[in-house]
């Protein structure tokens, strides 16, 4: 409570010799136990929170170290939810958190890992492309979603070489984190990661990913994997037709609608159902379905 007064009255001196002391005396109190006492009110005082955030964020990366090291203790899963809030709010402490990355527990790394993608902390990027090699899928997966906040154009190598990880959910992750970029992202690199795969998983979200892509290649494909199998004793996955349906909706070209309303008397209940839906979706009021 003495260090909360002391941070309030220091914003509100203007005197130079005044704001001086205060200096030195935040800097004496700003000892690692005290800051450390502080950080666990956070969980045990919720009440008192904004003290508890004036005085660390007057600490500075020290502030955002004590906040740090109760995150890596927490065995409760609410507790790091608060440290974790609170070291966004601070938006200090990158230093530590690379630091924490080549950390050989697994649940730190991951942590550290999110914690940068939350601060969009770009001198990050290089570390966090290597965690995309780690041996653990769960900091992979941190890692990934990192790059992708961070939205820098050196990261997107990083995201595309996680298209062809060895971890189904970080494949998919890193299509999606493909089709949120914004400008000029090629649907090559999807592309053929699609003709790589295996997982009807995946290959249902690169399909979705594509149509937020967009462009006249993805479209294409998207149109090619939507039309019903002309071959005898051939069938298409309809799960993954649906899909390529759903990327055509959103993609909303022309060429996209002009495809969907080509597909509207297919065979496939479950296809007919899922263009009427798409149709519906991408152009509203503007279209009726066709009379029976």
């Amino acid at each position: 409570e003495i260090f909360h007064r002391i941070v309030l009255r220091e914003r509100a001196n203007q005197d130079f010799e005044s704001k001086r002391a205060f200096v030195l005396t935040v800097r004496r109190l700003s000892t690692a136990p005290l800051l450390r006492a502080v950080s666990v009110e956070l969980v045990k005082s919720p009440l008192r929170r904004d003290e508890h955030m004036a005085v660390l964020s007057r600490a500075g990366e020290d502030g955002a170290d004590a906040l740090i090291e109760q995150l890596v203790a927490a065995t409760e899963r609410s507790d790091r939810r608060v440290y974790f809030d609170a070291l966004v709010e601070l938006r200090a402490g990158v230093p530590t958190l690379l630091h924490m990355l080549g950390d050989p527990r697994w649940f730190v790394a991951r942590n550290a890992a999110a914690l940068l993608g939350d601060l969009q902390a770009r001198e990050a990027e290089g570390p966090l492309g290597e965690l995309l090699h780690h041996d653990d899928e769960r900091v992979r997966h941190a890692a990934t979603i990192a790059l992708m906040r961070l939205g820098t154009p050196r990261s997107m190598p990083a995201i595309e070489q996680a298209l062809k990880d060895g971890a189904p959910q970080i494949r998919m992750q890193a299509a999606a984190a493909l089709s949120e970029r914004n400008g000029g992202v090629s649907a090559v690199p999807l592309l053929r990661a699609l003709d790589a795969e295996r997982d009807d998983e995946v290959k249902t979200a690169f399909l979705i990913a594509l149509g937020r892509l967009a462009s006249p290649p993805a479209v294409k494909r998207l149109i090619a994997v939507a039309q019903p199998e002309r071959r005898l004793f051939h069938r298409k996955v309809a799960a993954l037709r649906i899909a390529a349906v759903q990327g055509l909706a959103n993609a909303g070209t022309p060429e996209a609608l002009d495809a969907l309303c080509a597909l509207q008397e297919d065979k496939e209940v479950d296809v007919r159902q899922a263009v009427l839906h798409a149709l519906t979706r991408a152009v509203g009021d503007a279209w009726r379905p066709p009379e029976p």
